[in-house]
């Protein structure tokens, strides 16, 4: 199993995509506030989309506050890859029809 396939086989991290591509730049504050759930397995999860380049942390100051910023790698080729996944997951979610295509499945 290829890291995208690992990637796309959580529902964890299927909802963690799913609230950065809403917002693609987030604080880590904001971004746990609105995944829920463990933190602990939230981190362990953006761990992984850290290894395979989806997503960037940036650390820095805001006032006298040290803090973490994600960074959504949307025009990275798998960032790319598993953006279509997660819609057409969304879309069979809804129950609207869709064609799934052997070229979004090809590395």
């Amino acid at each position: 199993m290829n890291t995208l396939e690992k990637l796309i086989a959580s529902t964890a991290r299927i909802k963690i995509l799913k609230v950065l591509v809403k917002q693609p730049d987030m604080r880590m504050k904001d971004f746990l506030r609105n995944v829920g759930g463990k933190s602990g397995e939230v981190y362990r999860n953006l761990a992984c989309f850290e290894k395979t380049g989806v997503i960037t942390t940036e650390y820095g100051w805001k006032g006298n506050r040290k803090t973490r910023t994600l960074h959504l790698m949307v025009e990275r080729q798998q960032t790319q890859i598993l953006l279509r996944v997660i819609k057409i997951l969304a879309e069979a979610e809804n129950g609207e029809e869709t064609s799934l295509k052997t070229k979004i499945f090809r590395k």
